[in-house]
């Protein structure tokens, strides 16, 4: 019998987005590096989820239910030697799994973060109750990969879960972002760019200060790629002397997004708390030079790469945005130091991490056919 390993994606049917790259990414790793290794793909995600005009909120929700109606059997039904849940947020999921074949990667802990009052946000009982039912999971599987060291001394300080078991599996680069020059229809004049959504830790309100002080000394717009700026700041961006400066790009496709980091000045990404930083990795990987925060896991990722400052300390930030737009030795020097950094976050080296975690969870046993869907 070949061994197996099930992986199991909960990012919603038919979505663009970090967590669906980060199931692609795995699952072509693994196949590559473990050639007698066989690959599962379980995708509990909601089809639905995603369907147009249908509020982020209600979205939110239809994707639990789908995950307890539907997702719950379809994980337990798999009797695979080892299974994989690539998101920890959702580790619920996997309650009918024996611990002894469980390993779950945990990107973030931000929902625990909120209701330690550590983080902005205010999660509602339903939320809480699905945190601690995933913690809980958590600290029952036998292996446990954190993202981040900062994620993994949340896992241990919030979470509970024994720091033996948890190794650090650093993300890999998706080969889809990669340098180049601009793409048709993305050419404007200098902008600024933003990939994130409207959650409070991403700082959206930090953002919109830092570019109208920017606005003060350069001419430059902003683009909001992600996820729809919620209703104060659509009211801030109409009712102030910013409208008609931001565009904003709905959830944009790998293709679209890498034009977007080819195309920018700069990536500005004054983040509260990130377990890891995908946007940061990816414009340094497109030869986008990077201002961000200095505080979770961002200086891990960026290293020197970077210019960084306090996500509040709107005057640095906006500083560090004017150098790059006005002196082209100090773009140049951040866009030949983030291609270096970028480099570094190869698949090789992540999925020997998670190979290394497999072995902390046991030998991958061979167990029958893999479970697919």
């Amino acid at each position: 019998m070949t061994p197996e390993v099930t992986l199991v994606n909960t990012a919603p049917g038919g979505s663009v987005g970090s967590m669906a790259r980060y199931g692609r990414i795995v699952a072509r790793a693994l196949s590559q590096a473990q050639p007698g290794l066989r690959v599962a793909m379980v995708n509990v995600g909601s089809p639905w989820a995603r369907l147009p005009g249908i509020p982020p909120m209600l979205a939110t929700w239809i994707h639990h239910g789908w995950l307890v109606s539907v997702g719950i059997r379809r994980v337990t039904r798999c009797r695979a030697g080892l299974v994989h849940m690539l998101d920890g947020s959702y580790a619920y999921v996997a309650r009918g799994v024996e611990g002894e074949r469980l390993v779950v990667t945990c990107h973030d802990l931000i929902p625990a973060l909120q209701m330690a009052g550590r983080l902005p946000g205010h999660p509602g009982p339903a939320a809480r109750r699905i945190v601690r039912a995933s913690l809980e999971v958590v600290r029952g599987a036998r292996g446990v990969l954190a993202v981040s060291r900062r994620t993994r001394d949340d896992l241990i300080s919030i979470g509970g879960v024994d720091g033996d078991r948890i190794r650090v599996a650093t993300l890999a680069l998706d080969p889809v972002f990669s340098a180049g020059s601009g793409e048709p229809g993305i050419s404007r004049r200098p902008y600024i760019l933003h990939v994130g959504g409207d959650s409070p830790y991403k700082n959206l309100e930090g953002v919109l200060a830092v570019f109208q002080r920017v606005r003060q000394s350069v001419d430059v717009t902003l683009v909001l790629a992600g996820g729809a700026p919620g209703r104060a700041v659509s009211r801030r961006l109409r009712e102030s002397a910013l409208r008609g400066h931001v565009e904003v790009r709905y959830h944009p496709p790998d293709g679209e997004l890498r034009a977007l980091y080819r195309g920018a000045a700069l990536l500005l990404f004054p983040s509260l708390y990130e377990g890891f930083g995908w946007p940061v990795l990816e414009a340094m990987a497109c030869g986008c030079p990077v201002v961000c925060s200095s505080v979770a896991s961002l200086p891990e990722v960026a290293g020197d790469a970077a210019l960084m400052a306090g996500p509040g300390d709107t005057e640095r930030l906006a500083g560090h945005c004017v150098s790059i737009l006005r002196h082209p030795d100090i773009a140049g020097a951040c866009r030949a130091g983030g291609l270096a950094r970028a480099g570094e976050f190869t698949e090789e080296r992540m999925v020997g991490q998670i190979l290394a975690a497999y072995g902390v969870a046991g030998r991958v046993a061979e167990r029958g056919a893999a479970c697919v869907f």
